[in-house]
């Protein structure tokens, strides 16, 4: 018999697993449901279990850790068969909805976000909280970013880092990147102290554990290009890695002047110098939340926005043409319009403090020019419904989550009586938009996973008996 030429050996099988499925094209895409697991972590394991490359899977954002979430993954040349079986072996997710799909999803890919959130304990009775709940749907929120923006380690959070790094302190930027952290136990401790004690990366790289990845990167440059190379070891962490301080101080920036915007003039309408943005194809209210000027600091598009995409200042004749829910606020970049009210002044006293100026945001280091990106100051909730749950148990599930479905778990039913009272919310969220921060603004409480887990635990320990 005849062998194969080399053209007929190289040519490609047809994946007859993937044909089968719904959809059109050669992407495997399918829903991703995760519990109590970070979505990178989540694909790390499919792709190790599935001996696929990380790089090959895709999703169009980050979901929580903390709850129940469920997204779309796209996946390259592979197997839905196989991937199917992993439910098998996965632990604390579960993947299923196998569908086609004509391209690999990116980060962006996605309209919003659908919440189904229950709050217990309510501390007011129905006839109390539901013009409280229907005033939050009518006016909605402050667009600012959420605390997991900016890292919870007092003094070497995301922003402390991006701050120091704008202002070419390579050094101090380092050594806030391997500060102690109040509540990190074990060897990255001991690593974090160390560097403290005696500054010797060759001592101690090679104790860092591989999930520190910045950490690592670091210290492995110092120990093998040389100890005082600071610059070059801000370098060696990856660039997704080390965008995430820079847009942290933006952030940091945005949240200051979003505060200062509403202290000045109030949240309820417009006034001359503000800006606005608005779109020559689409209706302002489907303008994205956040609009970037560029995807990453100095690319070939470094500065251009899309011809669809225009900002402009209100002025005494324009203010009545738009509402206060057009307004946005620039994150500081070489390549953005600043308000010419007291606003635009006001970028310029805060950063100032750092030693920094929003009109001069270019910078002679590799990726650390930041073209900057707009952002509306309000969120609004969309498609929200509520309700009201009574509860006897305070460990008792108020509602069926798609985990439960996937494991078909027996969920006790809801009985909705007993002394607690809980209000569970259903809402749609824009992309960008913090679940955390939109919450803050109807429970008028901390964002902070500390103070959650304290009311947890508060809720759960049974009251105490009575003295008299």
């Amino acid at each position: 018999m005849p062998g194969k030429s080399k053209d007929q050996r190289n040519k490609p099988r047809p994946n007859t697993k993937l044909n089968q499925l719904p959809g059109e094209g050669e992407v495997v895409a399918f829903h991703l449901c995760k519990e109590n697991q970070e979505t990178m972590h989540s694909i790390q394991t499919i792709a190790k279990l599935g001996g696929l490359q990380p790089k090959n899977i895709t999703s169009a954002g980050t979901k929580d850790r903390r709850g129940v979430t469920t997204q779309v993954i796209t996946v390259q040349r592979a197997n839905p068969e196989r991937l199917a079986g992993l439910n098998k072996r996965l632990v604390g997710m579960r993947v299923g909805d196998f569908h086609r799909m004509t391209r690999l999803l990116k980060l962006g890919d996605l309209y919003g976000n659908r919440f189904t959130v229950t709050l217990r304990d309510l501390q007011l009775d129905v006839a109390q909280a539901t013009p409280e709940v229907s005033q939050w749907i009518q006016n909605g929120f402050i667009n600012y970013f959420g605390l997991q923006r900016f890292g919870n380690s007092p003094g070497s959070a995301t922003h402390d880092i991006g701050r120091a790094i704008l202002q070419g302190n390579a050094e101090n930027a380092v050594n806030l990147i391997l500060q102690p952290r109040p509540e990190e136990v074990g060897e990255m401790a001991e690593v974090r102290q160390a560097w403290q004690t005696n500054r010797d990366a060759n001592a101690i790289f090679k104790r860092v554990p591989r999930r520190c990845v910045a950490e690592r990167d670091v210290l492995f440059h110092l120990a093998k290009r040389g100890a005082k190379d600071f610059a070059g070891a801000l370098q060696a962490i990856p660039f997704h890695l080390r965008s995430l301080y820079l847009h942290g101080y933006q952030s940091y920036v945005w949240n200051h002047m979003a505060s200062e915007r509403i202290r000045l003039y109030g949240a309820s309408q417009l006034v001359p110098g503000d800006l606005v943005v608005v779109s020559k194809e689409q209706p302002s209210e489907e303008v994205p939340s956040t609009i970037d000027a560029s995807d990453k600091p100095n690319d070939a598009s470094e500065g251009k926005r899309s011809p669809h995409e225009q900002v402009e200042v209100v002025t005494e004749d324009t203010v009545n043409q738009y509402s206060i829910a057009d307004l946005v606020l620039p994150l500081p970049g070489f390549d953005m319009k600043y308000p010419t009210n007291a606003v635009g002044q006001a970028y310029v006293d805060f950063m100032k403090r750092d030693q920094l100026d929003p009109l001069q945001m270019k910078r002679a280091v590799k990726n650390t020019s930041l073209p900057g990106s707009y952002r509306r100051v309000l969120g609004q909730v969309e498609d929200a419904t509520f309700k009201f749950i009574r509860y006897e148990d305070p460990s008792q599930p108020l509602c069926i989550t798609d985990m439960d479905r996937a494991q078909n778990r027996e969920v006790p039913a809801i009985l909705d009586q007993g002394q607690h009272l809980a209000l569970q919310v259903e809402f749609t969220l824009r992309s960008s938009c913090y679940a955390t921060m939109c919450l803050r603004e109807l429970t008028r409480t901390s964002s902070s996973p500390a103070f959650n887990t304290s009311l947890t635990k508060q809720h759960a320990q049974p009251p105490k008996p009575s003295t008299e």
